[in-house]
């Protein structure tokens, strides 16, 4: 991939807006309205039984950004710990559930008995929603204070950084990477929109995408993943491919460089309906040969293969549910989107909860469970490795019996 594509930005399907057991379920509005058939057909809510999900747990969107205001997705926004000055960090009151660990929203947002933000002293509500998200921060100058103070040659990258643009603001003025966000992550069981596969969790925006022209460079892809792993993340979310790749060009390089660090890389398997094993114009990053990835198809309702989706027997792992799909959007919306962009989130936000219950799982674990685990079917036989469609459920009580990895 040594050129710079200009549709390097995936093909979606036509949007479309809305309006806005025994086992552990959420109250969000859109499940409860039965809106939201992907995340009962995966087995979630099985999956929530052993955990909701875990603030300690990093992913990476790589993506357009997100809408880090979002009142569906603040508290699972992801901060660097490194660009927290010392007075800052010594001085935040910590949530009971979390002390003394990573500084989250969760703890920024911390109220008293009154309603009052008991950190209100250290952290202000500089946009007017009502609670300290992400915007907050990046233009308050306390928090991002104009040095790279952990070294990593970002500048005030407290919630990520918007590659295309090279800055410290990675928001989301299009909607796929808050769409994508949300299905990983979007906040659990507080009345409100939709629920993430984890209701608890930190993502972290990365932008790779211009705002202009939806555009991406391999460089700023490339740049992107190397963040991703240097950052901490498990496992990242790409949701975007091109018809051109090969082995050590400069994303496989990247990408690779996880595999060593035990990065887990999920990535869409495209939308032009085409044989990844070998069509020319495949797509890419899915089609690279690395243990990392886990390459995804889409299926819809009725777990048939989606008439967008690419396939392969030796490149597409498994399929997720990609039609239809509600979740976040940019500027505290919702919307109905298609596409493997929205089935790989899927797997992502599985793979995120699998690591939230048990974090010494290595990267190949992971995979592996979630591979084993798969709800099997004739249509998908011959179209994924797997044979069928992601079952978290199942995978984690695959996980359950697994031993730390290096035991």
């Amino acid at each position: 991939m040594n050129h710079c594509p200009t549709n390097f930005f995936e093909t979606l399907e036509p949007r479309r807006h809305l309006s806005a057991s025994m086992s552990r379920l959420p109250n969000d509005t859109a499940y409860v309205d039965q809106l939201m058939y992907g995340l009962p057909k995966v087995g979630a809510p099985s999956a929530w039984d052993k955990t909701t999900g875990y603030s300690q747990t990093i992913v990476a969107d790589i993506d357009s950004g997100i809408d880090f205001a979002h009142a569906d997705l603040y508290l699972n926004v992801w901060i660097n710990q490194g660009e927290i000055s010392p007075t800052l960090r010594s001085s935040i009151i910590q949530t009971p559930a979390d002390p003394n660990r990573a500084i989250t929203f969760h703890d920024l947002n911390l109220r008293d008995s009154q309603g009052f933000l008991v950190n209100s002293a250290l952290v202000s509500d500089l946009n007017n929603n009502g609670y300290i998200d992400g915007e907050d921060l990046v233009f308050d100058r306390r928090w991002a204070n104009g040095s790279d103070s952990d070294g990593n040659g970002y500048v005030d990258d407290i919630v990520g950084w918007d590659f295309a643009d090279n800055d410290n603001d990675p928001y989301d003025r299009n909607g796929h990477g808050t769409h994508t966000a949300g299905t990983i992550g979007a906040i659990g069981d507080n009345a409100t929109g939709v629920t993430g596969i984890n209701w608890r969790v930190s993502i972290m925006p990365l932008k790779i995408f211009t705002d202009n022209d939806i555009s991406a460079t391999d460089s700023s892809i490339a740049a992107a993943i190397y963040y991703a792993v240097n950052m901490g993340a498990r496992v990242s979310n790409n949701s975007y491919g091109g018809s051109y790749g090969q082995s050590g060009d400069e994303i496989y390089n990247a990408i690779a460089y996880g595999a060593k660090r035990d990065h887990l890389f999920v990535a869409a398997a495209g939308n032009e309906g085409l044989n990844n094993d070998d069509a020319v114009g495949r797509s890419y990053p899915a089609s690279y040969d690395l243990p990392n990835i886990i390459s995804v198809a889409a299926t819809d309702s009725g777990d048939q293969l989606a008439y967008f989706s690419s396939f392969g027997y030796k490149s597409v792992d498994l399929a997720a549910p990609g039609v239809g799909i509600v979740s976040t959007v940019s500027d505290d919306g919702y919307g109905r989107y298609s596409g493997t962009s929205m089935a790989a989130p899927h797997v992502t936000g599985a793979a995120a909860l699998l690591l939230s219950a048990k974090p010494n799982l290595a990267a190949w674990q992971v995979k592996y469970a979630l591979m084993l685990s798969v709800d099997k079917s004739a249509e998908l036989r011959y179209k994924v490795f797997s044979g069928g469609r992601l079952n978290l459920g199942r995978a984690m009580e695959t996980v359950t019996s697994f031993r730390p990895y290096g035991y």
